[in-house]
């Protein structure tokens, strides 16, 4: 089961991963490197102790029934109203070669998103940042916005855009200027909020 967490978590937590290892490499503290990642590793299993210590009380848990009717309409209609009160969204393009072209003849920079929809920061990404009024707003007028779905790999088409990006996890976003280079000091790797991705935005223009 560790093996099998450790498979599924690894995508997701990464970019932290990544940060932390940076972090602990900059203090050069081996006794302080350790400390983190013992936490780290103990948030991790918590968890799945927790859940060895009453595995015995899942029998006692109710039975379905009935009830599970109830329980699935109403899920029904709390996800209706939370695509009703959401609001609009950003205006996404499927990535292509000849897209990143047109936007440089065109002068517009463009935003990459490298998510999966497993990943619990891409979606918070999608749910609160991409659904902010400024933020359509200006990705409507100034940008091409790319989605690359990572949720299901299609092998050698997204195994090419993992390496000339140099993606290591999702999410991950990348700008490109409007001559087609990258901002590495814009990407991101983690959830930020609206007002911070649109000074990302601007800075971009």
């Amino acid at each position: 089961m560790g093996i099998t967490l450790g498979v599924v978590a690894a995508p997701c937590i990464g970019p932290f991963v990544l940060g932390l290892l940076t972090w602990v490499a900059t203090l050069g503290d081996p006794l302080i490197g350790f400390i983190m990642f013992s936490t780290l590793s103990l948030g991790l299993g918590t968890p799945l102790f927790v859940l060895a210590l009453f595995s015995g009380q899942l029998a006692t848990m109710p039975k379905s029934g009935e009830w599970m009717n109830w329980v699935r309409s109403l899920m029904g209609w709390v996800l209706i109203g939370n695509q009703v009160f959401k609001g609009p969204s950003v205006n996404w393009h499927q990535y292509s070669d000849r897209l990143l072209a047109d936007s440089v003849e065109n002068k517009k920079p463009v935003i990459i998103d490298f998510y999966a929809n497993w990943c619990a920061p891409c979606r918070e990404l999608d749910d609160v940042t991409f659904h902010h009024p400024d933020i359509v707003k200006l990705s409507q007028e100034d940008f091409i916005m790319v989605k690359v779905d990572l949720t299901g790999r299609d092998g050698q088409n997204h195994d090419r855009l993992l390496s000339e990006f140099n993606v290591k996890g999702v999410p991950t976003v990348v700008f490109l200027d409007n001559l087609g280079k990258e901002r590495r000091d814009l990407r991101l790797v983690d959830f930020i909020k609206p007002n911070e991705f649109l000074n990302r935005m601007v800075s971009l223009k």
